[in-house]
């Protein structure tokens, strides 16, 4: 993230930075399109993110991240999906939700 946030503060969107460690937040660049949010989990800020935002999660590990991805996979009401006709890509949006939910959620 140390590498991330200074490439991605310049484009013109909203970043929020969220992570347990205030001392490691701390060491990150400001910029006013940047907000940092210090919460014990993560995963309990996922419901409040708005439907159109995009998740990149940088955790520690597997146990990490899988509580933030299962919660916004709770709350997908819709799944991104490739253009059937796009021209680079050969997955023709078939199995795309199949595809996330296998890597997301653990089998029962």
């Amino acid at each position: 993230m140390q590498a991330l946030v200074p490439v991605l503060a310049p484009l013109d969107c909203q970043l929020t930075v969220v992570d347990p460690r205030r001392e490691w937040l701390d060491r990150l660049p400001r910029a006013r399109n940047i907000r940092f949010i210090q919460v014990d989990e993560p995963k309990e800020l996922v419901p409040k993110m708005p439907e159109h935002a995009f998740l990149l999660c940088l955790t520690k590990g597997h146990a990490s991240d899988r509580p933030v991805l299962q919660q916004r996979w709770r709350s997908f009401t819709r799944v991104p999906r490739c253009r059937p006709n796009a021209r680079r890509c050969s997955c023709s949006g078939v199995g795309t939700r199949t595809t996330l939910k296998a890597l997301v959620l653990p089998r029962s």
